[in-house]
C-alpha cells in the first residue's frame, strides 16, 4: 500500500471503532423501532468497515491500531440522549463520511482498495438517505431556508460584492446561506456532544475541556444566527434538549476525549472550505475567528491526549537521520 492508502485504511479503522462504540450504546436505549433499524444498519457497516481495514492492515504487516476496547464502552450507563439524537447523529456522521470515503477513494490506486472505498461511499450514501427519510416522516428533518426564484442570469458588476465591513451590505447567496447553515447544525451537534460529555467524564480537567468546547459552539452558533437574522432568515433550532440529566459516563474519557477532538477537525475543515469559497468579507471574517478558535481548542486537545498516553500515533516514514545515529 503507498502511504496515502494506508493512512485512509488506518483511520477508516480507528474512526469505525470509536462509531461502534457509540452505536452499541445508542442502541441499549433506542425505543423507536425505524431509528433502530437505522442505528442497526450504521453499526453492520462500521463492523464491515472494521474487519475489511485490519485485514489491509494484516495483509501489509502493520500492527493492528489499539483505537478503543470493551473497557472504553459502559453498555449498562443511563440514556444521555433522545432517540431524535440518534438520528440526527447517524445523519450528520454519514455527510461527513460520504466525503471522507470519497477522498479515500481518490487517493487510493489498488484495485481491492478502490472497491473497498467505492463500496464505502455507496453505503455512507444509502445510510444518509436512510436517516434522511426517517426524519423526514417524523417531521423532524431540518431545511434550509428558501429564496424567491431568480428570473433571470445575472453577473457580479461592482467590486462592492465582496464588501461588509461598512455601509449597506447586498444581500446573501446561497452558496453563503448554505455554508451557514450546514456549519450551524454541524456545530450544534458538536455542542450538544460536549454538553453531555461536560456531565459525565471523570476528571475535572477533561469536563472542564468539554465545557469550554460547548462555550465555544455557543458562541459560533449565536454568530451564525446573528447572520441569518440580519438577512431577514428564519432561526434554526439547536439540540440541548436533546440530552438528559444523566452524570454517569457511558463512554471512557479517552473516548470522548477523542471524539471531541474529533468534530473539532471536521468543524475545522468546514470553516476553512467556506473560508475558502470568498464571498462577503464580514462572512469571510467570522469564519476566519471562527476557525483560529477552533484549531486552537483542537491543539488544546490533543495535548491532553498527548499528556495521558491516549494519542495513538499512525505509521510514520523512517527516521534517516535516527538509523544515522546523527
Amino acid at each position: 500500500m503507498t502511504s496515502a492508502e494506508v493512512s485512509q485504511i488506518w483511520s477508516a479503522f480507528v474512526v469505525n471503532m470509536m462509531f461502534k462504540a457509540h452505536l452499541e450504546y445508542f442502541l441499549v436505549h433506542c425505543n423507536d423501532l425505524e431509528i433502530r433499524s437505522v442505528l442497526d444498519s450504521a453499526l453492520q457497516f462500521s463492523n464491515k468497515i472494521t474487519t475489511g481495514a485490519r485485514a489491509f492492515l494484516n495483509e501489509e504487516d502493520y500492527p493492528t491500531p489499539i483505537a478503543f476496547t470493551e473497557k472504553d464502552i459502559h453498555l449498562d450507563a443511563p440514556r444521555l440522549y433522545t432517540d431524535h439524537f440518534y438520528l440526527y447523529n447517524i445523519q450528520n456522521l454519514s455527510q461527513y463520511g460520504m466525503l471522507g470515503h470519497s477522498l479515500s477513494l481518490s487517493v487510493s490506486g489498488r484495485a481491492d482498495i478502490r472497491e473497498f472505498f467505492s463500496n464505502c461511499v455507496r453505503e455512507t450514501v444509502e445510510l444518509y438517505n436512510r436517516a434522511t427519510e426517517v426524519l423526514i416522516k417524523k417531521g423532524l428533518y431540518l431545511t434550509a431556508p428558501t429564496v424567491p426564484i431568480c428570473k433571470q442570469i445575472d453577473f457580479v458588476k461592482e467590486k462592492s460584492f465582496l464588501t461588509g465591513w461598512l455601509g449597506e451590505r447586498r444581500p446573501m447567496t446561497v452558496l453563503e446561506i448554505n455554508y451557514i447553515v450546514a456549519n450551524y447544525l454541524g456545530t450544534a451537534i458538536g455542542r450538544a456532544v460536549c454538553m453531555s460529555f461536560s456531565q459525565v467524564a471523570r476528571s475535572k480537567e477533561i469536563r472542564a475541556y468539554f465545557l469550554r468546547g460547548s462555550q465555544i459552539a455557543q458562541q459560533h452558533l449565536r454568530a451564525f444566527q446573528s447572520m441569518l437574522s440580519e438577512a431577514g432568515l428564519p432561526s434554526i433550532p439547536s439540540f440541548e434538549s436533546e440530552v438528559t440529566n444523566s452524570t454517569i459516563a457511558p463512554f471512557s474519557d479517552k473516548l470522548m476525549m477523542i471524539k471531541v477532538v474529533s468534530l473539532g477537525v471536521i468543524a475545522s475543515a468546514r470553516y476553512g472550505q467556506a473560508l475558502g469559497e470568498g464571498g462577503r468579507h464580514d462572512i469571510g471574517a467570522n469564519y476566519a475567528k471562527m476557525l483560529a478558535g477552533t484549531l486552537k481548542f483542537q491543539e488544546e486537545g490533543a495535548k491532553i491526549l498527548i499528556d495521558r498516553g491516549w494519542l495513538e500515533q499512525p505509521p510514520t516514514a523512517v527516521d534517516r537521520k535516527a538509523l544515522a545515529r546523527v
